[in-house]
């Protein structure tokens, strides 16, 4: 393979690497604060009576139906994101148990038997978020300079500085 033809494949993939990043940063942050912002509200939402159908008994799974303004939702959601390394108020909970459901008014099929959601755990997804966009967008800043300082003759091929 011709030393250019390396060259552009490496700075393509380089390209290509950095924007995953960039993008995979964004995404992740979309979702940090899409999370927190459910999870905060849900403080003041109206709490319905729910029933646990079922309990998973090998993994942490908890089955619920509630209604709320004439009709039946089910849901698995015991808290959001944010707070799931919180420790839960939900005790061993089986099936028939009556429980506190917390339900966002303007969607009620999002509901969350513990409401809230852990700073700490925005801040740190926040910073993940910021150090991909960051090394994201920085490396693809560099690549495409250097790319283009290479198109513009401004080094060699080989590597070396042409003067």
């Amino acid at each position: 393979m011709p030393q250019e033809a390396k060259l552009r494949l490496e700075l393509g993939l380089a390209v290509a690497l950095f924007s995953a990043l960039t993008v995979l940063g964004v995404a992740i942050g979309g979702f940090g604060v899409h999370d927190f912002a459910r999870a905060r509200a849900s403080l003041v939402w109206p709490v319905a009576e729910g029933v646990v159908l079922s309990q998973a008994e090998n993994a942490p799974g908890l089955r619920y139906a509630y209604s709320f303004n004439g009709r039946t939702y089910e849901s698995t959601r015991i808290r959001f994101f944010t707070a799931r390394f919180s420790a839960s108020p939900i005790a061993e909970q089986t099936p028939g148990d009556v429980v506190g459901v917390s339900v966002n008014p303007a969607e009620p099929d999002v509901s969350a038997l513990a409401p809230g959601g852990s700073g700490l755990v925005f801040a740190f997804i926040v910073l993940i978020a910021g150090v991909f966009v960051f090394v994201g967008l920085g490396g693809l800043i560099r690549t495409v300079a250097e790319a283009s300082r290479l198109e513009l003759g401004g080094e060699s091929v080989g590597g070396e500085p042409a003067y």
